[in-house]
């Protein structure tokens, strides 16, 4: 039902909006520069790395698909670290990416903006995107989206600090999951809770409390038993990673 409100509001009838793919596109640059910024600035790739990582790529290019707007995008980042260097920066290194990621966003925004105008038709009717296609497609900011991803994966996804904090952060949810949820069970249905498990419903946020009590109204057991599972899901995708890691420890009695 409430699918169906939203395509008939939105007037999709079955297709993606045209906003998914602006914000998609939003999403990818964003990240991807962001990784590689916080890969060179938690020390999992150097300047230089990256420069003959981007140089790599760009051989693989082969002729015609947009090979020599990438060497133009390397090329930037070359001429910025020997800019910061003229300036007598400390960290040349770090200043040249930066300054870049900002150029390579502004260059794949511009890329996505022409994509989606070029596109305009198929995209209002639904059609692009049938074979996979985004807003960087067949753009110079493709083969650079995709060379992002795979050095971000290979230096920074991959190395034992970033493992070991995912693993890390998986315990974290699990854990909270697992305890609000059979908190959350039994929840508004008249069963006596346990001492732990009322507590556990005590620090949920009210305003949370409040939404679901709202929703459930009149709505069946299974429909309300729904509902106390988003109450749990949407308390934990709320928090910050900090307070995440902060109630896991308290709750563990772990010292912080």
């Amino acid at each position: 039902e409430i699918f169906r409100d939203i395509q008939e509001s939105l007037e999709c009838w079955g297709n993606r909006h045209p906003l998914a793919f602006v914000l998609e596109a939003a999403d990818d640059i964003a990240y991807r520069t962001a990784d590689i910024e916080d890969a060179v600035k938690k020390g999992c790739i150097s300047y230089h790395r990256l420069l003959e990582e981007l140089r790599r790529f760009e051989k693989g290019i082969p002729e015609g698909q947009k090979k020599e707007s990438f060497q133009s995008l390397t090329d930037a980042l070359e001429r910025r670290y020997e800019r910061a260097q003229k300036r007598g920066l400390q960290q040349a290194e770090m200043n040249a990416v930066q300054n870049w990621c900002v150029f390579v966003q502004g260059w794949m925004l511009n890329d996505a903006s022409r994509c989606f105008v070029d596109h305009y038709e198929e995209i209002m009717e639904g059609s692009y995107g049938a074979d996979g296609e985004d807003l960087l497609s067949g753009t110079s900011g493709e083969g650079l989206m995709e060379a992002l991803g795979k050095i971000a994966y290979e230096y920074a996804f991959q190395s034992q600090p970033i493992l070991k904090l995912e693993i890390a952060a998986q315990s974290i949810f699990d854990f909270l999951l697992e305890q609000f949820v059979d908190a959350v069970l039994y929840y508004d249905t008249g069963r006596e809770l346990s001492a732990v498990q009322e507590k556990l419903v005590l620090l949920l946020p009210d305003n949370y409390k409040a939404v679901y009590r709202y929703f459930a109204e009149g709505k069946t057991e299974a429909e309300r038993l729904y509902l106390r599972l988003l109450l749990v899901t949407d308390t934990v995708c709320g928090m910050t990673d900090s307070y995440a890691k902060r109630l896991y420890q308290e709750l563990k009695g772990i010292p912080i």
